[in-house]
């Protein structure tokens, strides 16, 4: 293909010299588009023809012919009626082409009398007599051979051109070739090959006709069209505004080639981000297409459609929908319910709405398109695909996952049926079933869809692609939700690593790695580790964001959490303290995330012992959660909760009642009966009691607890374990021994089939299973529980806590005994 290019160009300079003082043809304004530049360059082929043949003959060119059959015969009784225009265009010997609005004419004959003729064209005289009868116009251009004879009366009215063989015949055939050539390699997308030949076809357009000419024009915006499908978009703005200048030279404002050159570099301003310049370019091109068309025409349709796709990406989004629902308009009008242009506005509107985060809209829209591209389409067809993945994720969006899976599976059908397995938009679209089934907590099925995606992407990307990194990124996530924490480091760690690696990587994407790796690090009690992840998270966003981001307020809200969870209470209450004063700053008092703030900065206090502050921060947090959200929420009974807590912590059981209480109600309310908040509830409650020596009370309220959380978790769990130890306490408290011992039994069956290693509820268990035998003078089983205790503390604490101490002298007493 390049080595063809070079012949070209060798070609064009050697044969294509322009002649000097031959007049040009300058009259463009009226017919200059394909079909008139096609016309004319099967007409100079028809010209060479006759001359190279040794004929005469006449040839037009015409938009007009419609108008001919009214074409008077007075005062012809003196004319050769074999000789008339109106007469000859009728003959059958009469060579007729037709090209789009364009009529050619071929007249073979001596002599050619024009008889009350408006010719809207051109007319090309090859060494025939043309007489004038008549009123005669032609509006284009006269062109005539050396031996041609032209009517006096016909040259005054529009001066004959010279036909040269090289101005008229070689160099329009040799451009309509190179366009010929440009639009096949455009079409197989050969784009760098193609402009080639633009730049073949600009050389020998200036050269033969100067800068300011339409071939100049339409051939420098062919370049920019080229350009702008090679991504080289400086490139195709400098191209597109040579394009626009020499139009507007050459036909004025008013003319659809300058609507055109508009148009262009509004769409390749969308695409260098200049949004603004975009919609001016768009505007004008709009003006200039009403003006011409007026309002019911395709063009005007296609220029409010873009005008919307402008205003879109410059955030003016009414302006967007305005401009999209005029275009719809339009398009039903001309084409009926029934046609793609039509599909796309409705597309396009269901775009701009998701944006206004009006999903119902969204799916509205996006029904309508599908119903009509369906209607052109089939089923079959990646824009159906499209249109399915649009509603799906709308549906993902209004929480309704069941109707979210079910568009992307169609979706997902389609793009495997027309693309393969191995195809981007393939694993994408597992990626989105993945997404909905995770939210739906199902995550065995989010893990065969990421999984899915994962192996597509692994066949057709490099190593340490950005999309790799997401696949193992999703699966660290969904591990993590379903518990499987080891999976979910491995996968975090791999995301991480090739986000590092990676040439094309954002740098947001390795704060987030880093970020959900804490996350893990964190639920696995692995602090120090967490802190790590999460500093390094909260450095980069910093570099990124500054200090005022939600990002890095959500760093140090994490960082704060856990360094509450290793103990390091004063680290907590800084992180929380900055994290609250970003939210402020950013969303103001009443905001979900600045409650968020207050509360875990109270609950840090809470962990100083600093029970005043931690109150007042709590206090603060159920303020806004109320103003916010109203009292009967989750968030306002967490407050109230987490009130309880501290106030238990004060002794000030009363308070504690009330404010657990308060939250049970919510929680009630909101959940029903079966919820582990509900649970919680009770539990607290329990605690209070007995803690105020109510054991009854606290038995009550402990059973609720209990029998929920069978119920919600099953036997297996620790907070079930948690319930039958507080009760084994409270029966203990109340000298029920046999009660306390069977309750206690449960707890620690539960929590040694839960823990595989030493943790200091299997002590804790053991060591009150002791404390209960021994209350009913069975020394050998408590000595026995006690020394598995001692064990645990021992392990667990170190010799040296209080706890193994303790016990370790519980067993030298009972051993004593027993001996």
């Amino acid at each position: 293909m390049r080595q063809q290019n070079d012949d070209i160009k060798q070609e064009t300079n050697e044969i294509f010299q322009i002649p000097k003082n031959i007049k040009k043809s300058l009259n463009y304004h009226k017919h200059w588009n394909e079909n008139w530049k096609t016309s004319t360059v099967e007409a100079a082929k028809m010209v060479e023809q006759i001359i190279k043949a040794k004929e005469q003959g006449l040839i037009v060119i015409a938009s007009n012919t419609s108008q001919w059959g009214k074409i008077s015969h007075e005062n012809t009784n003196k004319i050769n009626e074999d000789a008339l225009f109106s007469k000859l265009i009728k003959s059958k010997q009469v060579d007729k082409q037709v090209f789009g609005e364009y009529w050619i004419y071929i007249i073979k004959n001596k002599v050619v009398v024009l008889d009350d003729i408006n010719i809207d064209g051109n007319v090309y005289v090859v060494d025939c007599e043309i007489q004038c009868k008549g009123r005669v116009n032609i509006t284009m251009e006269l062109f005539a051979t050396k031996d041609a004879i032209i009517d006096v009366k016909l040259a005054h009215i529009i001066s004959p051109i010279q036909w040269n063989t090289k101005l008229h015949h070689d160099i329009p055939v040799e451009l309509q070739r190179l366009n010929d050539m440009i639009n096949e390699c455009f079409g197989i997308k050969y784009f760098d090959e193609a402009i080639i030949y633009t730049k073949e076809a600009l050389k020998l357009s200036v050269e033969a006709f100067g800068t300011s000419h339409p071939y100049v024009g339409d051939f420098n915006n062919s370049q920019g069209n080229l350009y702008f499908q090679n991504e080289q978009y400086d490139k195709a703005i400098v191209c597109y505004k040579k394009s626009l200048k020499i139009r507007l030279d050459i036909f004025g404002m008013n003319h659809i080639d300058v609507a055109w050159a508009y148009n262009n570099l509004g769409s390749v301003h969308i695409k260098e981000l200049q949004y603004a310049k975009s919609v001016q370019c768009f505007e004008k091109s709009l003006k200039i297409r009403l003006s011409i068309f007026g309002i019911k025409h395709a063009d005007v349709a296609s220029s409010y459609n873009n005008l919307g796709v402008a205003h879109y990406y410059n955030e003016e989004y009414n302006k967007a929908i305005q401009c999209h629902e005029k275009s719809l308009k339009i398009r039903l009008e001309l084409f009926g319910i029934h046609h793609i242009d039509v599909a796309l506005s409705y597309n396009n509107l269901g775009v701009v709405y998701s944006k206004k985060e009006q999903h119902d809209k969204v799916i509205e829209y996006n029904q309508r398109s599908l119903k009509t591209t369906l209607k052109v389409y089939g089923m079959n067809h990646i824009e159906v695909a499209s249109l399915y993945y649009n509603i799906g994720t709308a549906y993902y969006y209004k929480n309704d996952f069941d109707k979210s899976i079910e568009n992307h599976e169609k979706t997902l059908k389609i793009r495997l049926n027309i693309l393969g397995k191995n195809h981007s938009d393939v694993a994408l679209s597992y990626d989105n079933l993945g997404v909905a089934y995770f939210n739906k907590m199902q995550y065995n099925k989010a893990i065969e869809c990421y999984e899915n995606a994962l192996d597509i992407r692994l066949e057709i990307h490099e190593p340490n692609h950005v999309n790799i990194a997401l696949s193992y990124y999703n699966l660290g996530v969904t591990y993590f939700s379903k518990g499987d924490y080891d999976k979910a480091i491995s996968y975090h760690q791999k995301s991480l690593d090739m986000r590092l690696e990676g040439s094309d990587v954002s740098r947001i994407d390795i704060a987030l790695s880093y970020f959900n790796l804490g996350t893990v690090y964190d639920k696995i009690s692995a602090f120090d580790k967490a802190i790590e992840c999460y500093e390094r998270a909260l450095k980069t966003r910093l570099d990124i964001f500054g200090i005022k981001h939600n990002e890095v307020a959500l760093s140090y809200y994490y960082l704060g959490c856990s360094y509450y969870n290793k103990g390091q209470h004063d680290k907590a209450v800084e992180c929380h303290e900055k994290s609250l004063k970003i939210r402020i700053d950013l969303f103001g008092i009443n905001h979900a995330d600045v409650a968020l703030s207050y509360n875990n900065l109270g609950t840090s206090y809470y962990g100083k012992e600093q029970h005043k502050k931690a109150i007042d921060c709590y206090e603060k947090s159920l303020k806004i959660r109320i103003a916010i959200y109203g009292i009967k929420h989750v968030d306002v009974a967490l407050s109230y909760n987490n009130l309880g807590v501290v106030y238990y912590c004060k002794g000030q059981y009363k308070k504690a009642i009330e404010c657990y209480e308060k939250s049970l109600k919510i929680r009630l309310h909101v959940f029903g009966i079966n919820h582990g908040d509900v649970a919680m509830s009770y539990y607290n409650l329990g605690s209070v009691y007995d803690k105020d020596a109510r054991y009854d009370k606290a038995i009550e309220y402990y059973e609720k607890s209990l029998k929920i959380r069978l119920k919600v978790f099953g036997i297996n769990h620790t907070d079930v374990s948690a319930s039958y130890y507080n009760l084994g306490c409270s029966y203990y408290n109340k000298e029920l021994y046999d009660k306390a011992i069977e309750y206690h039994e449960h707890a620690l069956q539960i929590r040694k089939t839960i823990f595989k290693s030493a943790k200091i509820d299997i002590g804790d268990s053991n060591c009150w299973l002791g404390m209960a035998f021994e209350k009913k003078g069975e020394k050998e089983a408590a000595y026995n529980y006690f020394e598995e205790a001692w064990k645990v503390y021992n392990v667990v604490l170190g010799q040296y806590h209080e706890y193994t101490l303790d016990v370790k002298e519980q067993v030298r007493k009972l051993n004593a005994s027993l001996l």
